[in-house]
């Protein structure tokens, strides 16, 4: 996994302070997500989050900094809500939804994504010219298929990484392709058949015993 180092500031003690604190992330969240990186301000972040000017620079140094916390607090969002199955031995694979699980985690992403559109293309762009947010964000990533690397060793397979590196490519990019580009498929359709597929892969391995 990438050692990403945050240069980001501590998060202040004093309740009031957390809260302004948060009022700008907030603030910045939105306003990227609205107004895109070149039109967001210090200034258009503060007075968003009804704070002086003068206060956003006791959080933060510049939009920079603020936009990489943006992109930590999402990424925080989004594994909290991805979850490995807690099983005690292999017998227990097949007692798993798998379509269930599958639907879940593509209905939760599929719904992340499309509620901050604008915001996850500004992310994506600035990581190309800040080399501090694309360190950020590849480890954060790194995390997430690190997630799905201990769902795959759940089945035993004898190369776990790669599985996870293609499930996590699947997922991801049917979701990219139906949120970010203009197309007539039914969203639930796309979903349903998504996790199918995803599911299907990992049936067969339990149907034909091959797990370990």
């Amino acid at each position: 996994m990438n050692a990403f180092v945050s240069t980001t500031r501590s998060e202040p003690k004093q309740l009031r302070a957390r809260m302004k604190r948060l009022a700008l992330i907030d603030a910045a969240a939105a306003e990227f997500g609205e107004r895109g990186y070149e039109h967001t301000t210090a200034k258009s972040i503060a007075t968003r989050a009804n704070v002086a000017s003068g206060s956003f620079y006791q959080y933060f140094s510049n939009k920079d900094e603020v936009l990489r916390v943006v992109a930590e607090r999402r990424f925080a969002q989004i594994s909290d809500q991805l979850s490995v199955p807690q099983v005690d031995s292999p017998e227990e694979l097949g007692s798993i939804d798998l379509r269930a699980l599958f639907r879940e985690a593509l209905a939760y992403v599929y719904a992340f994504h499309a509620s901050d559109r604008e915001l996850h293309e500004v992310l994506e762009q600035r990581r190309c010219v800040d080399p501090a947010l694309n360190a950020l964000m590849h480890d954060r990533e790194a995390s997430l298929l690190a997630k799905v690397r201990r769902f795959v060793g759940l089945y035993g397979l004898p190369d776990p990484d790669a599985v996870a590196f293609c499930l996590h490519a699947m997922a991801e990019g049917l979701v990219h392709r139906h949120v970010f580009h203009p197309n007539s498929i039914d969203r639930d359709a796309l979903l349903n058949h998504g996790a199918e597929m995803l599911a299907a892969y990992f049936e067969r391995l339990i149907d034909s015993g091959e797990p370990r």
